[in-house]
């Protein structure tokens, strides 16, 4: 057995590399890159293979003509890909998915990672493909938690992301700038905190808020990165929810008609609700824990303390495990939706593959213990 054939299929490789969502690709040649570049000895990479060092990770919905490489499917799937040439990223990639019939043995054979003494990279890779999310506040609890510390270079947002976010940061840090910098609120020195937090750029000039928080140089640094976290979370939230109604009204649109098949057309009627509760409880219970960020935040914001925002974001990690995941889960089933209708004005679906995707999207749903009673976050 040896890779899959080239692969041209994941959108442009380029694309992939250079503008993919933080979430769905693990781009590991980017780093490796980054510090090959500036000569870093001190570089911790997170593979002993040079190979998968020069790969791009992807999280990955299947086409109905590759379940045949599985014997166990799960809702998400991880593809690595393979540049087939670094320097130029159009001549496309060879790739193996985690997971498929004897996907181990392909790499043992085609990168030489013998078994035993590439156990550590194996372990890495079924880490990964565990994961539902690659988004870095999930994924380096997710790591850390196995006592895998790679370089801190892996747990950056991408180029992408932080253009994304950046107007809606500035418009949630501009409520504490007035107090933490003495009232220097121009636009100026707003945007260039958001750049900083977003970018992990921590250097003197973030000192007042140091020490309006009251922190150690080593807390503030941890403690930023959890605050980065939950602006993301939130961030991916808004976007995320007006989504979940949409892509229930359009799985409704696409059942065949009822007198076909009256008896599987009430299975996957069915199917669709259960779908719909279990994505907005899902979401209402991530909400949640964003709410306990606003709380905290708003205290510190409005003047009144920083102890409590001090506190949250020393303990926040531990939440970037469940969090993280409800968010993964519900992005990933958007986004496969999204790529599948993209441009299509009218989409028409066989019943047997909207059949096992309602499955599906319903698997991905129904592990994750959820509380319905939360309520839905109001967003600002």
């Amino acid at each position: 057995m040896a890779l899959n054939r080239e692969d041209t299929s994941t959108r442009s490789l380029a694309g992939l590399y250079s503008s993919a969502s933080t979430s769905r690709v693990f781009n590991a040649l980017k780093v490796f890159q980054a510090h090959q570049q500036i000569d870093d000895v001190s570089f911790k990479p997170i593979f002993a293979n040079k190979h998968l060092n020069k790969s791009l990770i992807v999280k990955h919905t299947l086409r109905m003509d590759e379940r045949y490489m599985f014997q166990y499917l799960g809702c998400i799937v991880t593809k690595i890909l393979f540049p087939i040439d670094v320097e130029n990223l159009n001549a496309g990639a060879r790739y193996v998915y985690i997971g498929q019939h004897g996907w181990m043995d392909i790499l043992s054979a085609d990168l030489g990672m013998d078994r035993t003494e590439s156990s550590q990279d194996f372990a890495v890779l079924e880490l990964l493909d565990k994961v539902p999310s690659f988004d870095p506040f999930l994924l380096r609890e997710w790591l850390g938690r196995a006592g895998i510390y790679p370089q801190d270079a892996y747990f950056m947002l991408s180029n992408i992301d932080v253009s994304k976010m950046e107007s809606f940061v500035f418009s949630e840090v501009s409520r504490l700038v007035a107090n933490a910098f003495a009232g220097a609120t121009t636009h100026e020195t707003i945007i260039k905190l958001v750049r900083k937090l977003l970018n992990s750029s921590y250097d003197e000039e973030l000192e007042p808020l140091r020490l309006v928080l009251g922190l150690s140089r080593m807390e503030f640094r941890d403690g930023l990165f959890a605050w980065k976290g939950f602006l993301y979370y939130k961030w991916m939230a808004k976007n995320i929810q007006p989504l979940i109604p949409r892509l229930i009204t359009d799985l409704g649109r696409v059942m065949p008609p009822r007198r076909n098949d009256p008896e599987t057309y009430d299975a996957m009627e069915d199917m669709r609700r259960k779908l719909g509760r279990d994505m907005v409880a899902m979401f209402n219970s991530a909400a949640a824990s964003v709410n306990l960020y606003e709380t905290s935040f708003k205290d510190l914001s409005e003047g009144h303390s920083a102890k409590g925002f001090r506190e949250f974001l020393l303990s926040a990690p531990d939440q970037f495990i469940a969090l993280g995941e409800k968010m993964g889960i519900l992005s990933h089933l958007l986004h496969s939706w999204q790529f599948r209708t993209s441009g299509k004005r009218v989409m028409t679906i066989k019943s047997d593959e909207l059949w096992l995707m309602l499955q599906e999207y319903c698997e991905c749903v129904a592990p994750m213990e959820v509380r319905r009673e939360d309520p839905v976050f109001e967003f600002t």
